[in-house]
This record gives C-alpha cells, structure tokens and sequence, in this order.
C-alpha cells in the first residue's frame, strides 16, 4: 500500500474555556465506523490544540480513564470549538473551580518530568508520527501538507493527552481520534477513544523514567502516540476483527486491579489489544517472554 501523509498542524485554542481537560468531565465516545472497510491512503493527520495541556497528573479518585482526551468532535477546527463550547457551558463555576484546583494538585506530579514533556509541542508530536509512521506502512511515503497541499483524500485528526499516576508507576495515552474522507464532503468513516498504557515495576519509578536523559520516559510517549494512530487506521481499515467471545480483561494501573469486558483483537507476547464493549480500543502491557520469532512481531500493533 503506497500512503501519502500530510501533515497539518490545526491550532484552535479558545480563549475563556476553562475546565475542559478536568478528569472530572467523562466524555462519551461513541465508536463509530463505517459500514464498508477504508483504505487508508493519501492521508492528513491533524493536531488539534486546544490549549489545554497534554500530559496531566492522574486523580486517584477518578479512575485511569475518565477526563480530557475524551472528547470527540465533527471534521475541523469549527466542529472542535463548537463541541469545546456545548461543554464548558453545562459545568458550574463552583464544580470547574474544585476541579481545577484538584488537578492543578495532581498535576504537581509532573514537575521532574518537565524536561522531557515540554518537547512534545503539537510540531513535535507531528513530526515524530510523520517518521515513525514511514517505517510502520509498507512502502509508505509520507510528506508534509508544504510539499503535496493538494487532494488529501482522507483527514486524521487526532487530540492525544497523557496521565501520571500519583505513584509515577503508570502513564495512561487517552486519543480521541477521527478519520473522515476529505473530498467531495467532509465524511466521517471512523472514530474512536484509542487508550495505551505503559507501567514500570521499578521501585524508583522517577529513576526509570528519567535515565539517559529521559530516553525511557520519551521513548513510552512517543510509542503510545504511533500505536495509538497505527491501532485506528487498522481498525478503520478492517483488520481487527472479533474473533472471540467477550471476556472479563483483568489488568494492572500501578498496584490496582482494573477489570473491562470486551474481546482480545491481539495477543503479543507484550501487549493485548482489547476492543471493550464501547467499542473503544485499548492497548494493554503484557510481560510475557517473547520468542525469537514474535520479537520483531512485538514491535508493531
């Protein structure tokens, strides 16, 4: 498959919104998915800004997936501001500002870890999905929108925001991503809540992380996202299938058992794919040893 990336960088902040990227606000993400299967080819991939940041401290009392990164939205900058608008005007002064001092404590966790984070600007996360992603589809070329502007074919936009937990142990990728075919009319085929999940069981946690200049910690973020993006374009594309009855999935976030119902779409020697009964896609650490022959399988969803 010869793909044609462009990427655009879609920076719609709005001013006097306040709250939105609370853990406390849960953002139904309906899966939803064209009938007919989409080749994915000649694709735009959007970073949407909306000023809110992209990594949070974890709030112990809100579970690992619940908050901002949740929110989806239709085709452009204006659906984005729109949704972003419907929702700040549901929530109370007194509930926004409970929250935003909540979190503001919880982003605390963060501050160590500044150096590393404060690389990925939405230019950055672009970047590093234009050159991974080169490497993840077979014969891929993939330029930016400067180079081929015209005849994207199909748009992915896509919002991703991290969490910490408190004990630094798990980092949880939240990725609301949208696909739509960008011509004749704007058509969504795809959308869907994408979640990766990175755990350590160092018992210096900030050690691990930080090592090498923050090589492991830099090395997690930047994965989640391209798995992330890797997991939705073959989901749209029909290779996920549900080949098994729904299950109960057991899982561990820092020391805390989590349980989700939903059928396995993939299960590597490091990671499980899961499709829960939302719909949505989540991708799960497994510690399992890998053989010769699923070494290289392991890197890729």
């Amino acid at each position: 498959m010869k793909a044609h990336l462009f990427i655009l960088l879609c920076c719609t902040a709005i001013a006097g919104l306040t709250g939105c990227g609370s853990q406390n606000h849960r953002h139904y993400i309906q899966y939803q998915q064209q009938p007919e299967n989409e080749s994915i080819e000649h694709v735009g991939l959007v970073v949407v800004n909306s000023g809110e940041p992209r990594f949070l401290g974890g709030l112990e009392s809100s579970g690992p997936y619940q908050g901002a990164g949740g929110m989806l939205y239709g085709p452009g900058a204006a659906g984005f501001a729109a949704m972003l608008a419907a929702h700040a005007i549901t929530q109370s002064a007194v509930d926004e500002a409970k929250a935003a001092e909540a979190q503001a404590q919880a982003n605390l966790i963060l501050d160590k870890y500044q150096s590393v984070l404060a690389r990925y600007t939405d230019s950055y996360i672009a970047a590093v999905s234009l050159a991974s992603l080169n490497t993840i589809i077979p014969d891929g070329k993939f330029h930016s929108i400067t180079e081929h502007p015209e005849n994207f074919g199909f748009i992915i936009e896509m919002s991703p925001v991290f969490y910490m937990a408190q004990d630094e142990k798990s980092l949880v990728l939240k990725n609301a991503i949208t696909i739509y075919k960008d011509l004749p009319e704007d058509k969504i085929v795809y959308q869907n809540m994408i979640q990766a999940i990175a755990v350590t069981e160092s018992s210096t946690p900030s050690d691990y992380w930080l090592a090498q200049d923050g090589q492991e910690l830099s090395r997690v973020v930047s994965g989640a996202i391209i798995r992330s993006i890797e997991a939705a374009m073959k989901d749209a594309g029909g290779h996920f299938k549900n080949t098994t009855k729904a299950q109960t999935i057991a899982y561990k976030l820092s020391d805390v058992t989590h349980y989700e119902r939903g059928t396995v779409l993939i299960d590597d020697c490091d990671k499980r794919v899961v499709r829960t009964l939302r719909g949505w896609i989540y991708i799960l650490p497994q510690n399992i040893m890998c053989g010769p022959d699923e070494e290289a399988a392991a890197a890729k969803i």
